[in-house]
Order: C-alpha cells, then sequence, then structure tokens
C-alpha cells in the first residue's frame, strides 16, 4: 500500500460504484434474481466477439511456445538439480503426509 493511498482508493471505489451499479442495473432487468432457497442466478452475459488481431496475436504467441516433452523436461532439469526428483510427492503420499500431520 503507498503512504499515500487515496488515489489508489479514489480508484477502487470508482471501480467498485461502477460494478455495484451495474450489478444492480442487471437485477432490475429482471437478469438477477434469488430463488426460494436464497441462491441467486444470473443470465448470460452476452459474449464481446474477439478481433481478429486478438486471434492473430494468440496464434503468433502460441507459435513461439516451444514444444517440450515432459519427460525430457524432468531429465534435462535433474541434470542441473540432481535432487529435484526428491522434492516430488505423489498425490497420494502427500495425503499421507498432511494426515500423519
Amino acid at each position: 500500500m503507498p503512504e499515500q493511498p487515496d488515489e489508489l482508493l479514489d480508484n477502487w471505489d470508482s471501480e467498485l460504484c461502477a460494478t455495484w451499479q451495474y450489478t444492480a442495473a442487471r437485477a432490475d432487468a429482471g437478469d438477477i434474481r434469488v430463488d426460494e432457497q436464497g441462491r441467486r442466478h444470473a443470465a448470460a452475459l452476452q459474449a464481446t466477439p474477439e478481433p481478429q488481431t486478438l486471434k492473430q496475436l494468440r496464434d503468433r504467441c502460441q507459435e513461439m511456445i516451444p514444444k517440450v516433452d515432459i519427460g525430457e523436461l524432468i531429465l534435462e532439469v535433474m541434470t542441473w538439480q540432481p535432487g529435484f526428483t526428491d522434492t516430488m510427492l505423489g498425490f497420494t503420499e502427500h495425503l499421507r503426509t498432511v494426515e500423519r500431520g
């Protein structure tokens, strides 16, 4: 938190107020309701279409990510850090460790 948090808090206040007003408007429009058990239900939001530039950027980034075999990656890391696999716990082994406290 900054020493002078006024600007930060003003921004959060504005965002919270806008979100509250949006939610209240949706409730007034019948998009949000509460059933007899007190559960809240909201109508589906309209999807915003993705711009073509976003799709192109996602595809370009995906192409830049190297294809790696997880087994080869683990073997490579083991050459840098010999004790690497000693820190790995299987899920059931982790549960037993948690149960023992």
